[in-house]
């Protein structure tokens, strides 16, 4: 799927210490498995998606061998034979209703890398709002997400905890905050790459929406990424003495997620290099989320 030079490429970009970053409190086990998530999604990403030649058809192909080994299915592809390896490996650290929740943000990862797949096929570019709800599922920050119960290593949240208001929320707003930084700082990582020149990115999205140039859309982005930071901030001070003991562990871990994703986008070696020298915008576009004392 990658040639030496590839792999050579995503060697560099360090996805063992995004794991370390996201999953702080993460036993070796627990890291083992973030960390081979972490590099399998990019394989996919970069090898179907983001950076190569949008093929509806291709995409397909590799989400339906995906889906027979969620569904139970034998493996008939290296990333279906990772991805079963990954979810055994999951089930011994955590439990069954786990691995289910994170093979359900899974399929929702897919169905957005094939609308992504789509878009980019046929050089449509969707509302704002579209944009971000299809972004927030082909980002698969959902099912990174998924891994921070189960790397806690404490006990299993209950229907009702996962369920209440504070947390959906706050862990939907983990996501859409990921996804949306992701946009600013891989925008020019995404232009060199991607062979054709329809790119999927919230700030091009923004740009066309407005009519702009990419550097008003880019000014957009950040700020609607900053927004939800403040959104996030506010909530997260609310919730955190509104709930139980087990659900404010929870919490912080989620906390550390979205801190640690962001700091590791920040200083791995995958997007900076490829901004031109003195613009890269680090923590200044889109400001740090709430950071744990």
């Amino acid at each position: 799927m990658f040639d030496e030079a590839a792999r050579l490429s995503n060697s560099s970009h360090a996805f063992g210490h995004l794991a370390a970053y996201a999953y702080p409190s993460a036993g070796k086990e627990a890291l083992h498995v973030a960390a081979d998530w972490m590099t399998w999604l990019y394989a996919l990403d970069d090898g179907f998606v983001d950076e190569s030649r949008p093929s509806p058809v291709v995409v397909t192909t590799q989400t339906a061998a995906l889906l027979r080994v969620m569904d139970g299915g034998s493996a008939t592809t290296p990333l279906a034979r990772a991805l079963a390896d990954i979810s055994t490996r999951l089930t011994r650290l955590g439990s069954l209703a786990q691995t289910a929740r994170f093979h359900d943000k899974v399929r929702g990862y897919l169905l957005g890398c094939l609308a992504e797949s789509a878009c980019r096929a046929t050089q449509h570019s969707p509302a704002v709002k579209d944009y971000l709800a299809l972004r927030v599922q082909a980002s698969a920050d959902y099912t990174c997400l998924a891994l921070v119960e189960p790397a806690c290593g404490g006990p299993e949240l209950t229907s009702r905890q996962l369920h209440h208001p504070h947390v959906q929320a706050l862990t939907t707003h983990a996501a859409y905050i990921i996804a949306m930084a992701n946009d600013v700082f891989s925008l020019p990582r995404e232009i060199s790459n991607c062979p054709t020149d329809f790119i999927f990115n919230l700030a091009l999205v923004c740009a066309h929406a407005e009519n702009s140039g990419i550097q008003d859309g880019l000014a957009q982005a950040a700020a609607l990424t900053n927004e939800r930071i403040q959104v996030f901030y506010e909530l997260y001070e609310h919730a955190i003495p509104a709930v139980d003991a087990l659900t404010r562990t929870y919490l912080h871990a989620l906390a550390a997620w979205l801190q640690g994703t962001y700091d590791w986008m920040i200083n791995s070696g995958r997007y900076q290099p490829h901004w031109p020298p003195g613009d890269w915008p680090g923590a200044d576009t889109a400001r740090r989320p709430v950071r744990e004392p």
